[in-house]
């Protein structure tokens, strides 16, 4: 098949991350595929195979008709569109519209948010009914067929994945005394890592170790509030950031533990990089690979944000670290989140309107 995966652009996140995946795995399995960027190419563009072309579109205004017209004359050559976040979606709808494009439109909705947000927007109602929707979660699954009056038959699950990487033989190896804990996540409100300073504060008291929060700095001002809370709490020397880290898999083997503390997520894809690592996690419940992994691990989800309960949910996991559970984990990653059957699945849910 000849697929477009089109983006704004390629910066550090889920939904971005979700692209470059799927695209190095579409070229692996003999797909020709090109990324379509709507503004400019983006960090990540550089963890794409050298052999999947990037077409950055740079359209300046949004509405500029002669990039549109530009746009849509790309998109005839390929045999399907595939449109990752809502507001890239409405600027290939209306392209398609203007410009007569005739391919197929397959949607990728990553939205978060919503277990607390089922709202639903003129637009949605407008646009979603008339493409393929892929959908990361079940309750995406159910919202668009519930709440937007998507037809049963154009919704499609499809779990998201990470690159397979080499495995790294977890922290057992470690030298360095005390616990080491991880957060992995861009610097949002949404993350909660208020709260994870909190839990990691109560577990210091009675166990020495230290914090890494790995993600960038997305809103300024939450950022001071965690350095003024951090010196509030005397973690001062226990807590340390990393703005840089695009790829956090091989640095997993340094920490003994990841927490994911976030309010809302449709992933969260950085648990499935724990998995495939071996590296042990404690995680509340949101997302489509908490309820999975919960299945297995019921000891790796918590459903609530009480600080005892989090405290002596850790220390029992970190009873059990290491050997115990690298290989466990990395086995159910490969059975559960392989890139052969997600591969598949993509690929049939694009026959079921291509027909191939």
């Amino acid at each position: 098949m000849k697929v477009l995966q089109v983006i704004d652009t390629l910066a550090v996140g889920g939904a971005e991350k979700v692209l470059v995946t799927l695209a190095n795995i579409q070229l692996q399995y003999g797909d020709e595929v090109t990324v379509l960027t709507l503004l400019h190419s983006g960090i990540l563009a550089a963890q794409l195979d050298p052999d999947v072309p990037v077409i950055s579109l740079r359209r300046g205004w949004k509405f500029n008709p002669f990039t549109m017209y530009r746009f849509a004359r790309i998109s005839r050559q390929f045999d399907l569109i595939h449109v990752h976040s809502a507001h890239n979606l409405r600027y290939v709808f209306l392209a398609s519209r203007l410009f007569g494009i005739k391919q197929p439109i397959f949607f990728h909705e990553h939205f978060g948010n919503i277990e607390i947000n089922k709202s639903v927007s003129w637009h949605q109602r407008l646009i979603y009914p008339r493409v393929t929707l892929i959908s990361v979660s079940k309750l995406i699954c159910l919202w668009a067929i519930h709440h937007v009056g998507v037809p049963n038959k154009k919704v499609y699950l499809l779990y998201n994945i990470v690159p397979t990487t080499p495995y790294i033989s977890n922290s057992y190896m470690k030298e360095e005394k005390g616990v080491s804990i991880l957060i992995t996540g861009n610097i949002l409100r949404s993350k909660n890592i208020v709260f994870a300073l909190e839990v990691v504060s109560a577990l210091l008291q009675n166990t020495p170790g230290s914090l890494t929060i790995l993600g960038r700095i997305v809103d300024p001002v939450y950022f001071q509030e965690l350095k003024v809370i951090i010196d509030r709490l005397g973690l001062a020397s226990n807590v340390h950031f990393i703005h840089d880290c695009i790829d956090i898999q091989p640095v997993l083997h340094q920490f003994d533990i990841g927490i994911h503390t976030s309010l809302f997520e449709s992933g969260p894809l950085v648990l499935i990089e724990y998995l495939a690592q071996g590296l042990p996690f404690l995680s509340y419940r949101t997302g489509e690979v908490a309820r999975i992994v919960e299945t297995h691990f019921p000891e790796f989800v918590i459903d609530n944000f009480e600080i005892d309960a989090w405290v002596e949910s850790l220390n029992r996991l970190l009873s059990k670290t290491g050997k115990e559970y690298g290989l466990e984990l990395r086995s159910f990653y490969e059975e559960k989140f392989s890139e052969e059957i997600y591969y598949q699945k993509c690929h049939n849910i694009y026959k079921s309107v291509l027909h191939f």
